[in-house]
Protein backbone atom coordinates (compact mmCIF):
# COMPACT_ATOMS: atom_id res chain seq x y z
CA UNK A 1 0.00 0.00 0.00
CA UNK A 2 2.97 2.44 -0.14
CA UNK A 3 3.17 2.71 -2.99
CA UNK A 4 -0.77 4.24 -3.62
CA UNK A 5 -0.86 7.87 -4.90
CA UNK A 6 -1.87 10.09 -1.62
CA UNK A 7 -3.59 13.55 -1.96
CA UNK A 8 -1.66 16.01 0.12
CA UNK A 9 -5.14 18.50 -0.31
CA UNK A 10 -3.71 20.74 -2.44
CA UNK A 11 -5.55 22.06 -5.10
CA UNK A 12 -5.50 25.85 -7.27
CA UNK A 13 -7.58 26.62 -10.29
CA UNK A 14 -5.60 27.63 -12.86
CA UNK A 15 -7.96 30.68 -13.64
CA UNK A 16 -7.82 31.21 -9.38
CA UNK A 17 -6.39 34.40 -8.50
CA UNK A 18 -3.32 34.87 -6.83
CA UNK A 19 -3.10 34.19 -2.90
CA UNK A 20 -4.20 37.75 -1.63
CA UNK A 21 -7.04 38.08 -4.00
CA UNK A 22 -8.73 34.94 -3.40
CA UNK A 23 -11.21 35.88 -1.10
CA UNK A 24 -12.29 38.34 -3.50
CA UNK A 25 -16.27 38.04 -4.70
CA UNK A 26 -16.49 36.23 -8.07
CA UNK A 27 -18.83 37.74 -10.72
CA UNK A 28 -19.84 36.52 -14.21
CA UNK A 29 -19.43 39.03 -17.23
CA UNK A 30 -20.99 38.75 -20.31
CA UNK A 31 -19.42 39.30 -24.01
CA UNK A 32 -21.60 39.49 -26.55
CA UNK A 33 -21.40 39.75 -30.39
CA UNK A 34 -18.22 37.94 -31.06
CA UNK A 35 -18.09 36.53 -33.80
CA UNK A 36 -18.48 33.30 -34.42
CA UNK A 37 -15.14 31.99 -35.99
CA UNK A 38 -13.31 34.37 -33.01
CA UNK A 39 -15.07 32.35 -30.73
CA UNK A 40 -13.93 28.94 -32.35
CA UNK A 41 -10.54 29.89 -32.62
CA UNK A 42 -10.67 31.43 -29.13
CA UNK A 43 -11.86 27.72 -27.68
CA UNK A 44 -9.66 25.92 -30.31
CA UNK A 45 -6.15 27.68 -28.71
CA UNK A 46 -7.60 27.40 -24.97
CA UNK A 47 -8.24 23.59 -25.71
CA UNK A 48 -4.42 22.82 -27.11
CA UNK A 49 -3.28 24.52 -23.73
CA UNK A 50 -5.52 22.34 -21.67
CA UNK A 51 -7.66 25.18 -20.53
CA UNK A 52 -10.99 25.73 -20.89
CA UNK A 53 -12.01 29.27 -22.80
CA UNK A 54 -13.20 31.11 -19.66
CA UNK A 55 -9.66 29.88 -18.06
CA UNK A 56 -8.43 31.36 -20.88
CA UNK A 57 -10.30 34.59 -20.99
CA UNK A 58 -10.04 35.04 -17.64
CA UNK A 59 -6.54 35.16 -17.50
CA UNK A 60 -6.05 37.59 -20.50
CA UNK A 61 -8.30 39.96 -18.18
CA UNK A 62 -6.06 39.38 -15.13
CA UNK A 63 -3.00 40.25 -17.83
CA UNK A 64 -4.72 43.40 -19.34
CA UNK A 65 -5.53 44.58 -15.54
CA UNK A 66 -2.35 44.24 -14.13
CA UNK A 67 0.04 45.54 -16.79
Amino acid sequence: MTDQWKSIGLYEHPAKLHHGEGDEKESAIIIRNVPESIRRELKSRAAKEGKSMQGLVLELIIKYVTV
